[in-house]
């Protein structure tokens, strides 16, 4: 990837955020957390694929169709920020790596629910050393 990908890349990345940061007037985003992760531009910078976290996960595929609906909008705001020759068609699809977060992070609950009082550690130490004397 040349230096000039790399940079109109990263340019885009940042006009994306900042659109998503602004917020967009759509109904389906109301107490949706949007963030751009990442961005993949074609080789030839005809297009570019946003991938976006979205918090929370269960709005998603809501999300993902505001998105849709908003790119040629998110498209217009890059023209206007970058002021490229052509600006590239703008995609959104969800980040997969957010989703398997989230996923983690579920099951992390699920554990701490089931055990809501873990024992501290210089007390699970006393335990075990107290425990140790008893068989001496």
């Amino acid at each position: 990837m040349s230096r000039h990908h790399e940079k109109i890349s990263s340019s885009m990345l940042r006009s994306v955020q900042t659109v998503l940061a602004r917020g967009i007037a759509d109904p389906r985003l109301e107490g949706t957390l949007l963030t751009a992760t990442s961005l993949k531009l074609s080789e030839d910078l005809r297009s570019a694929t946003v991938f976006v976290s979205v918090y929370p996960i269960e709005k998603t595929d809501l999300a993902m169709q505001a998105l849709a609906s908003a790119a040629s909008h998110v498209r217009h705001e890059i023209a206007h920020t970058l002021r490229l020759k052509r600006t590239p068609d703008v995609a959104f699809r969800a980040d997969p790596a957010a989703r398997k977060h989230a996923e983690v992070l579920r099951a992390l609950a699920a554990v701490r629910a089931e055990d809501p009082e873990p024992a501290e550690p210089n007390e699970a130490a006393n335990d075990h050393h107290n425990h140790s004397q008893e068989h001496q």
